[in-house]
C-alpha cells in the first residue's frame, strides 16, 4: 500500500509539473526579475520576447498586458510589440502579411502592425527594379482584406509603418523613400512620410542606427537637413523633436521649439509631439496625472495632447485617465473632449462593445455625444 501511495504521488507530481503555466504567472516572474532595475520597461523589453521560445505571439501579448497591470511604469509597450511581431515574422518571412492579421486590437500603440512590416525588409535593401516589383505587394497591405478589417487608426499606423519599411527598402535614403509613400500611401501619405523621418531621428537599436548614421543631422543641422525635402520639410522638422527632449522638459520652451511651424495646425502638431513623450515619462515615473497637470498649466493644446496620447497608446484601458485629464483642462476643456470623441470612432468600430465601453467612461455631456456617433 505504501509503495502504491508513493507511486501515485510521483505520477501526480509529474502531471502537475507538466501542466502549462498560467500567463499571469509568467508575467509575475518577469515583474519579479525586473523589480530592482532603475528603469524597469527596458528590462521588460528584453524578458517578455524570450517567452516566445515556449508560448505563442498572442500569449506573449497577453503576458505584456498582465505586466502592465502589475507595474504602472510599463505604460508604453510599443517597443515590445515591435520585437514580438518581428520575431514571429522571422519564423517565416513569406507570411508577414498574415502575422498582421493576428495583431491584438488597440494594444501597445499599434506596434504589432509596425513589427510585422519592418521584419520583412529590415537588413534588406532593394534595387530600383526590386522596389518596382514590391510596390504592388505593399500597396494593399494596409487595406481591408479577408481577416483584416482595420479601423481608421489601424490603417494610419499601418501606413506609418510603411514609411519605416520604405527606409529599409532604400537602404536609408529619405529622398527615395518619399516617392514610395506617394505611390502607395493614398490619403495616408503624410503619416507614411512621418514614418520615414521617425526612422531618421528616433532609431534606437543598432541596426536602425547604422541605417541612418551617415544622414542623421545634429541639432544645429536639422533646419538645413529638412529643407531639402520640399513640401515635406515640416514633417521632417516635427519628427526631429526627439533631439530636443531635454529642452522640452521645460514647458516654457515649447514656444521656441515649435517656432518653425507656419500655421496653427502645424504648431499644434509640434506641441503634441513633445507632449506625447512628456505624458509617457509622467506615467513611467509614477507621477501620472499630477505631473501632467503641473506641466500643462498655461500651455496651449497640452491637456488635449496628453489625453490623446493616453488613448492612442491604449484606448480601452486609458480612457478613464484621459477623461480625468480633460476635466483638469481649463480653456482647453472642449477641445480636449472633442478629440476624445474623435478617437472613439478612430479607434473602434462605431457601436461595437469596445466603442460603447470607451464612451461610457466619459463624463456628461460628452458620454452621450460619444455614444450618438456613427
Amino acid at each position: 500500500m505504501k509503495k502504491f501511495s508513493i507511486a501515485v504521488l510521483v505520477i501526480l507530481l509529474v502531471l502537475v509539473m507538466s501542466l502549462p503555466r498560467s500567463l499571469e504567472s509568467y508575467a509575475q516572474t518577469i515583474v519579479n526579475a525586473c523589480k530592482t532595475r532603475a528603469y524597469r520597461p527596458a528590462c521588460y523589453e528584453k524578458e517578455i520576447p524570450k517567452l516566445m521560445e515556449k508560448i505563442s505571439m498572442e500569449d506573449a501579448f497577453a503576458v505584456t498586458k498582465f505586466v502592465q497591470e502589475k507595474d504602472p511604469q510599463f505604460a508604453y509597450c510599443h517597443v515590445v510589440a515591435h520585437i514580438l511581431t518581428e520575431r514571429e515574422t522571422k519564423k517565416n518571412a513569406s507570411q508577414w502579411k498574415n502575422v498582421m492579421l493576428r495583431c491584438p486590437m488597440a494594444t501597445c500603440n499599434y506596434g504589432c502592425l509596425h513589427g510585422s512590416l519592418i521584419a520583412r525588409f529590415r537588413g534588406e535593401s532593394l534595387s530600383d527594379e526590386q522596389i518596382e516589383e514590391m510596390i504592388p505587394d505593399i500597396s494593399d497591405v494596409c487595406e481591408p482584406r479577408i481577416g483584416f478589417n482595420p479601423t481608421p487608426i489601424e490603417k494610419t499606423m499601418c501606413y506609418h509603418g510603411i514609411g519605416h519599411l520604405a527606409m529599409y527598402m532604400t537602404d536609408g535614403k529619405p529622398e527615395k523613400s518619399i516617392p514610395i509613400c506617394e505611390r502607395v500611401g493614398k490619403e495616408y501619405v503624410k503619416t507614411c512620410v512621418e514614418g520615414i523621418f521617425m526612422t531618421v531621428f528616433q532609431s534606437i537599436d543598432p541596426e536602425d542606427l547604422a541605417l541612418v548614421i551617415d544622414i542623421k543631422p545634429k541639432k544645429e543641422g536639422v533646419a538645413d537637413f529638412c529643407k531639402a525635402f520640399g513640401s515635406y520639410w515640416q514633417h521632417c522638422r516635427r519628427e526631429s523633436f526627439f533631439l530636443f527632449l531635454q529642452e522640452a522638459e521645460n514647458p516654457q520652451k515649447l514656444n521656441s521649439l515649435c517656432s518653425y511651424a507656419i500655421d496653427q495646425e502645424s504648431r499644434r502638431d509640434c506641441y503634441w509631439a513633445y507632449v506625447n513623450v512628456i505624458t509617457d515619462k509622467a506615467f513611467e515615473r509614477g507621477q501620472g496625472i499630477t505631473s501632467i497637470n503641473s506641466y500643462c498649466k498655461n500651455v496651449p493644446w497640452c491637456y488635449s495632447g496628453a489625453a490623446m496620447r493616453l488613448v492612442q497608446v491604449d484606448p480601452a484601458n486609458n480612457i478613464r485617465l484621459a477623461n480625468e485629464i480633460c476635466q483638469m483642462a481649463q480653456n482647453d476643456t472642449s477641445d480636449c473632449y472633442n478629440n476624445l470623441l474623435y478617437y472613439a470612432t478612430f479607434s473602434f468600430s462605431a457601436q461595437s462593445e469596445l466603442f460603447v465601453s470607451y464612451c461610457q467612461a466619459l463624463s456628461d455631456p460628452w458620454r452621450n455625444q460619444c455614444l450618438s456617433q456613427k
